[in-house]
């Protein structure tokens, strides 16, 4: 078995706390708390450059390439949310901006592709549970971040 870094360690409890406060304000209120987002954004980017400085600096450039790729899966949800005028919400973006800090490109991508089909499979019992029942298809809200956050804990208990 692999062993996990103590950076690795501290790397993914920094991001389930994260997220784990954005599922329940999200799944509650269907908002997303923009003082958290301030607040780990800041320790986002502490932990960022904690992590270039002990990459060395004659590798920085290469290691700010890779740390800081995360980032572009929250301007992309951000941008489909001002195209979409809201359908997406820029919440969202806005967490996957912070969870960028904490990712690299590739594990951004596989945690919102993760929050995605499991929101797909719950949308797909909701829809096949509501046509049974009164044979129309209703409409409704469901927040992305709750599923994401079950996708990292997915992921994080695949891992060991």
């Amino acid at each position: 078995m692999l062993a996990i870094s103590a950076e690795d360690k501290m790397r993914k409890l920094l991001l389930g706390i994260f997220l784990s406060g954005c599922a329940w304000t999200d799944g509650k209120k269907r908002e997303i708390n923009l003082f958290w987002i301030l607040l780990w954004s800041v320790l986002g980017s502490i932990y960022l450059i904690a992590g270039l400085w002990g990459v060395g600096l004659l590798d920085w450039k290469v290691g700010l390439l890779r740390r800081a790729s995360g980032v572009l899966i929250g301007i992309f949800l951000l941008l489909v949310s001002f195209i979409s005028k809201g359908q997406v919400g820029m919440g969202d973006g806005l967490v996957f901006l912070v969870c960028g800090l904490f990712l690299d490109f590739w594990e951004s991508s596989v945690l919102l592709m993760g929050g995605l089909l499991l929101l797909l499979l719950r949308c797909l019992l909701s829809f096949f549970k509501e046509w049974r029942k009164t044979g129309t298809i209703m409409k409704k809200e469901m927040p992305l971040i709750p599923y994401v956050f079950v996708a990292y804990i997915g992921g994080i208990i695949c891992s060991f």
